[in-house]
């Protein structure tokens, strides 16, 4: 496995165009560029450039040494993925996501060994018994950790299978923390295949950013990656507006009178990032080493996705339909399958009292 350097000193390449050391590399917004020695340059020429100038920083190195990372991609590292779902109460996985009424969910969680322990144990421990489900990456936001990534999966797999569980638990119990750092995060991906069509989407996302004191509540953060600016949501400083600026009711049936669709944002820390080509990416969960935490918040997206598919503009525009209360009732009148969601909403008692903004 190719030698990874930590990166010392990174920032998203929104205004960064290509690498300034090879100048072939052509910068994605989403990707971090990495700095060295004043240029920013791709991760490919930072590492050559460390290894060529013996540039390595002491106590980081010896931290993050060969045997340390083995086992752990890089950032850009994404492979194929696979489906994982339930299908007449077997286990089914695939190549394609075959049953598209149904959502699939791909998590990302970021996770900080807080003691001074070597990684590859835990590393070893998820790659032996939650792989191929979920794979482990580098991030430079994180000081001594990594990433976990899982391959899309529906809320019935999530549920039905241990494996994510006991990973959760061992690390726990083996001197992880998510809860409580600076630097780690927890985002849920759902499938835009999956959704009927604009109007469904909008009324999702239109939901995302008017319930911020409840979803906050909820969902225990409050951070600049995770903004809740409606503005930015409806492009609403974007000149090309003019006087044209969508309405409530075109934002909630995901199109304009003149038959123009809302456009996508130009900024993807948001609550939700959805300059995904595949995936609406929710950024607003704080996260947890807890199952039943993220089982929560799982139950929480493909219940706002099921709810959303089915309420009325009607009911939205005069019965105030997409407000968190609404959703609630909605999760309790279908049995126990949003049971975790609803405790949660219970113990945080969202619905009792606000979060200042």
């Amino acid at each position: 496995m190719p030698r990874t350097l930590r990166l010392q000193d990174a920032r998203l390449a929104d205004n960064i165009t290509e690498c300034e050391a090879c100048g072939d590399y052509e910068f994605e917004r989403t990707e971090f560029a990495n700095r060295y020695n004043g240029d920013w340059v791709c991760e490919n020429c930072y590492n050559s450039l460390c290894e060529e100038n013996n540039d390595y920083d002491g106590d980081d190195w010896s931290s993050d040494n060969d045997d340390d990372r083995h086992g752990i991609n890089s950032y850009s590292y994404k492979p194929s993925p696979r489906f994982y779902t339930i299908v007449d109460g077997n286990i089914h996985v695939s190549r394609e996501h075959i049953n598209k009424d149904v959502p699939v969910f791909g998590i990302e969680l970021e996770v900080e060994n807080v003691g001074q322990n070597y990684l590859n144990d835990a590393v070893s421990f998820i790659n032996n018994n939650t792989a191929p489900l979920v794979y482990l990456k580098e991030d430079c936001s994180i000081n001594h950790g990594f990433e976990i990534v899982s391959h899309p999966m529906s809320l019935d797999y999530f549920k039905h299978i241990t494996i994510y569980k006991e990973m959760l638990d061992y690390l726990r119990n083996n001197g992880y923390h998510a809860w409580k750092t600076s630097t780690c995060g927890l985002h849920i991906h759902i499938s835009k295949v999956s959704f009927v069509d604009a109007k469904h989407q909008m009324k999702f996302l239109y939901f995302m950013f008017k319930n911020k004191a409840e979803l906050i509540r909820f969902a225990g953060r409050n951070s600049s990656y995770a903004k809740y600016d409606y503005d930015a949501f409806v492009n609403n400083q974007d000149s090309i507006w003019g006087p044209n600026k969508p309405n409530l009711i075109e934002i909630v049936k995901g199109i304009q009178k003149n038959g123009n669709y809302v456009p996508h944002p130009y900024e993807r820390n948001l609550a939700v990032n959805r300059m995904g080509e595949h995936t609406h990416e929710l950024r607003i969960f704080r996260p947890s080493l807890r199952f039943d935490t993220v089982l929560a918040y799982m139950e929480f997206v493909e219940c706002l996705f099921m709810y959303t598919k089915q309420v009325t503009s009607n009911e939205i525009l005069k019965h105030d339909g997409l407000k968190f209360d609404a959703l609630i009732r909605f999760a309790m009148s279908q049995g126990d399958r949003y049971s975790t969601f609803i405790s949660r909403v219970i113990k945080r008692k969202v619905l009792e009292q606000k979060e200042s903004k």
